[in-house]
This record gives C-alpha cells, sequence and structure tokens, in this order.
C-alpha cells in the first residue's frame, strides 16, 4: 500500500476506490488497485487482485512415464 500525491498522478479522470489505474514505477508502467481518495493523495496497492485468496487447481493425470535402467 503506497500514498501517491494527486498532482503527481497524471490521470484525465477521478479516481475511484476499487478501479485500476496505471502509474510509473521507476520508469514503468504499473497497474495498481485505487483503495483511497482524498483531496491532497490517493492510496493504491500493487499486489495481484488475488494476493491472499485461496486458489484450487484441478488436474487430470494424463499417463504415467517410468524409467528403467
Amino acid at each position: 500500500m503506497v500514498t501517491i500525491k494527486r498532482r503527481k498522478l497524471k490521470l484525465d479522470h477521478e479516481p475511484v476506490p476499487g478501479e485500476f489505474i496505471t502509474v510509473e514505477v521507476l520508469g514503468k508502467p504499473c497497474r495498481v488497485t485505487v483503495l483511497d481518495v482524498d483531496d491532497k493523495s490517493v492510496t493504491v496497492d500493487g499486489n495481484h487482485p488475488l494476493a491472499g485468496e485461496t486458489v484450487t487447481y484441478a488436474i487430470t493425470i494424463e499417463g504415467i512415464l517410468s524409467r528403467i535402467d
């Protein structure tokens, strides 16, 4: 979570909490989620939206290879 001064953001619209925006980090674009907005700053989160969530995989074993030396 990072708070950025509004004057440093070059947005063409009013940011809204929950929205994704792109900011520049070390010269590269970075997609972040807006968490909070006030008159002077915007607080954003750079984590992936699914960070911290449980991921469940369904897999199918197509075959078993055995190696005989």
